[in-house]
């Protein structure tokens, strides 16, 4: 399960309003069974934690990115939104050959 709160305990509900995704769409691309794992995000910065999974939401009807981060065993929503060609195309690739 993903925790969708903030360092201060703020749900991150309008952040991820923000790149018009809902947690219930980011957490549907975590669950999908297609869905792929890139661990670290290639888009990280150097010494960066961050996860990026690649998953399908059917109520968003998009490829989203979601980027999480575990810390003492939790793990955290970072962010999410819309994937863009390149990572539409991994999920592509992944699922269809």
């Amino acid at each position: 399960m993903t925790v969708w709160i903030d360092r201060h305990g703020a749900r991150k509900d309008a952040h991820l309003a923000r790149h018009g995704v809902t947690v219930e769409q980011a957490d549907e691309a975590l669950s999908d069974a297609g869905r792929v794992v890139l661990d670290p995000d290639p888009s990280a910065r150097p010494g960066g934690r961050g996860v990026r999974t690649v998953g399908y939401s059917r109520s968003a009807g998009a490829v989203l990115c979601v980027i999480t981060v575990t810390e003492k065993g939790i793990t955290y929503g970072a962010t999410a939104f819309k994937a863009n060609t390149t990572y539409q195309g991994i999920y592509r690739e992944a699922n269809d050959g």
